[in-house]
């Protein structure tokens, strides 16, 4: 009775924790370009949320109708992040039910813990965007379907959760492929077999109607998914980040440590928690228990992976069904580890400690901070004129601005055609005669930087402009992989921006525009 209560009160101090670490922070960030997407097809009528996804063919509709809800309380980023922090504090319970099933009490404090303080969890439980909410399911639907080995009425509600998951994202489609394989494994008899089969069938059906509309009203959605764009180490570079994710937090932020010493840290603890992940695997195979457990990691993890080859999807987001049951291996190796030795709890500590300098660096350091447009907009609040010609790197840049920028204001996006099309010369080429005219009546222009390592990484625009414009102011707001940059350029001399159209330029333009269409 005494251990219970204890159980219960460190539960209560976790989720005291988890609530003011989710809640309180929920609108301090900036929204980026996929917040945006949210608010844009939540903000209005149903009729344009539902027109909106079936047009975008990516995201189901349950996250945003809970969205769409939120939204009539009021327009801020809290209420638009607050399902996401609202379900990631819900998994914290979760995590720990779902891994005391295979282990002890510890085991599934360790597990909650982690969740509860890794800044993984916790950047995306500060996101308006359905990457928590499906790990939340997938932690109910994994409990719901262990549960139904003693109690068969469980079998509805583990249904209703994984339509509702399907529904909130695909990724539930990993979760649910590796519940099919540890249901085979473990040879469930015929009678549950076939509820299983009955209760998956009916989720999957209810969501076919979905991707049935879909493929109704949007049939070159599939297009995007188009294979080629990846490759076998952009493949392998993707499941390590994610390893490094789900071992000390959300790790973005790492490549821009400038002491080795901080990198070499943050490398050991990368390899004590793998290491603790792979002794918590060994044990439960060796209690012939590991069958859930590894379905449930592999499944999601071999989808981000083939994501990330075939296409150019590579996002952590992608493994996020995989996350809770990293940490249930990773608590049950812990666990082990301190029952075998004592001293063993410091690489324990080591790992919990890391995880806690990762959510205090997201919390506090800008490089882990996400596009602040919102602090771009309130500076062109101030500096903006009518006449001036905004440029972009990138068309999603001036969606977000927009969303904070109230004012109207006249942009171009130089980034198309894409730089890999093309020769680097022939890319200045078109540049060269794009911007010249488009600046020709101008007195000033804003180039505005954010996701050029993709879309002009020799930085052929900025140079054009440094050529033939004069820089006169510079502003730097947060963002990742590179901060967003603000720069106002001046006329220097307007015989300049004629010389800079070339013939060959125009026939360069003319060239590219017959052949792409």
């Amino acid at each position: 009775m005494a251990a219970q209560l204890a159980v219960r009160r460190w539960l209560t101090c976790l989720l005291c924790v988890g609530g003011a670490l989710r809640l309180l922070p929920l609108g301090a960030q900036s929204l980026w370009f996929d917040e945006v997407f949210t608010y844009q097809a939540a903000s209005r009528s149903l009729a344009h949320l539902f027109k909106t996804l079936i047009e975008d063919g990516q995201h189901p509709p349950l996250h945003y109708l809970i969205t769409w809800l939120l939204l009539r309380c009021g327009e801020a980023e809290f209420w638009l992040r607050l399902p996401s922090a609202l379900l990631g504090l819900a998994a914290i319970p979760g995590v720990f039910a779902l891994t005391r099933r295979f282990a002890d009490d510890r085991a599934g404090l360790i597990a909650a813990g982690l969740f509860t303080v890794s800044s993984y969890p916790v950047h995306y439980s500060h996101e308006a965007r359905n990457t928590m909410p499906v790990c939340a399911a997938v932690v109910l639907a994994s409990w719901l379907l262990l549960e139904v080995e003693t109690q068969p009425r469980r079998w509805i509600p583990y249904g209703l959760s994984v339509a509702a998951g399907l529904f909130v994202s695909n990724l539930m489609l990993p979760t649910l492929v590796g519940h099919g394989a540890f249901v085979v494994i473990a040879r469930w008899p015929r009678p549950r077999l076939l509820r299983w089969l009955a209760a998956a069938g009916c989720a999957v059906a209810s969501f076919g109607g979905w991707l049935l509309a879909i493929k109704l009203y949007n049939p070159d959605y599939a297009e995007r998914f188009a294979p080629g764009q990846g490759s076998l180490d952009h493949a392998e570079s993707a499941l390590f980040t994610v390893l490094a994710d789900f071992a000390v937090g959300y790790s973005r932020g790492f490549s821009k440590a400038t002491a080795e010493v901080v990198f070499s840290v943050i490398s050991l603890g990368i390899v004590v928690a793998c290491a603790l992940a792979l002794s918590g695997a060994v044990q439960l195979i060796r209690e012939r228990r590991a069958a859930f457990v590894l379905t449930g990691l592999v499944g999601p993890l071999a989808f981000a992976f083939l994501l990330a080859w075939k296409t150019n999807f590579h996002q952590t987001r992608y493994a996020i069904g995989a996350y809770p049951f990293f940490l249930m291996v990773v608590a049950v190796g812990a666990s082990h580890a301190l029952r075998v030795r004592a001293s063993f709890s410091v690489f324990v500590a080591f790992v919990i400690v890391l995880n806690l300098v990762g959510v205090r660096n997201y919390l506090v350091l800008p490089v882990y901070h996400r596009d602040d447009f919102r602090s771009a907009a309130r500076f062109f609040e101030r500096r903006l004129e009518s006449d001036d010609l905004l440029i972009f790197d990138a068309d999603w840049e001036d969606i977000t601005l927009r969303h904070y920028l109230k004012r109207p204001f006249d942009r171009l996006h130089h980034w198309m055609p894409s730089h890999r099309a093309l020769s680097p010369a022939e890319f200045a080429r078109v540049i060269a005669a794009r911007l010249g005219p488009a600046t020709r009546e101008r007195k000033r222009v804003w180039l505005v930087l954010c996701y050029d390592e993709v879309t002009d990484p020799r930085g052929v625009v900025r140079a054009w402009l440094d050529e033939h414009w004069r820089r006169a102011e510079e502003r730097r707001f947060a963002g990742y992989p590179q901060p967003v940059r603000v720069y106002r350029y001046e006329r220097r001399d307007s015989d300049a921006i004629l010389q800079a159209l070339p013939r060959s330029a125009v026939r360069g333009d003319q060239r590219l525009r017959a052949g792409t269409g």
